[in-house]
């Protein structure tokens, strides 16, 4: 079977969308909406990709670093941002290792990026607050020690 891009299929949904004068196209669900995306947030984002090829070599990033890199990165950036330091562009850089995580997460599902670098701790799931009730934090204290009552 020949794999030239010719000879694939076209990939469909089923779904349609039909417009006013009668065009139809599939509709692309699941597939996200790329229309939406926040163009100037991506140019920043573009420049820090920019930056990082001249610094290192273009796709140095994806040669393989452990996920906690990222993470720290990102939260030092979100720390400075939030502190109003502007000597980089903080909020950027902080987005830039967020999708960092995002991408090595789906390369190794795909299995084509080593697992070893998922270095994330693995904490349990946390158990939800209780929604207080109009008395707020009171009301939880009194109902907390009537438990203790019983």
């Amino acid at each position: 079977m020949s794999n030239r891009p010719i000879d694939r299929p076209l990939k469909d949904d089923g779904s349609r969308i039909q417009f006013a004068d009668g065009a139809v196209r599939s509709g692309h669900k699941g597939q996200g909406r790329f229309d939406l995306l926040p163009f100037r947030a991506l140019q920043r984002l573009a420049v820090i990709f920019e930056k990082g090829a001249a610094k290192y070599a273009p796709d140095n990033w994806l040669k393989g670093m452990p996920l906690r890199q990222f993470a720290d990165s990102a939260l030092n950036h979100y720390r400075k941002a939030m502190m109003g330091m502007t000597d980089e562009d903080h909020w950027a850089m902080a987005a830039w290792n967020i999708l960092a995580i995002v991408e090595y997460q789906e390369r190794m599902q795909e299995g084509v990026m080593d697992k070893k670098w998922d270095d994330l701790p693995q904490m349990p799931a946390l158990t939800p607050l209780p929604v207080l009730g109009p008395m707020g934090a009171g009301q939880f204290v009194m109902d907390m020690k009537s438990k203790q009552t019983r």
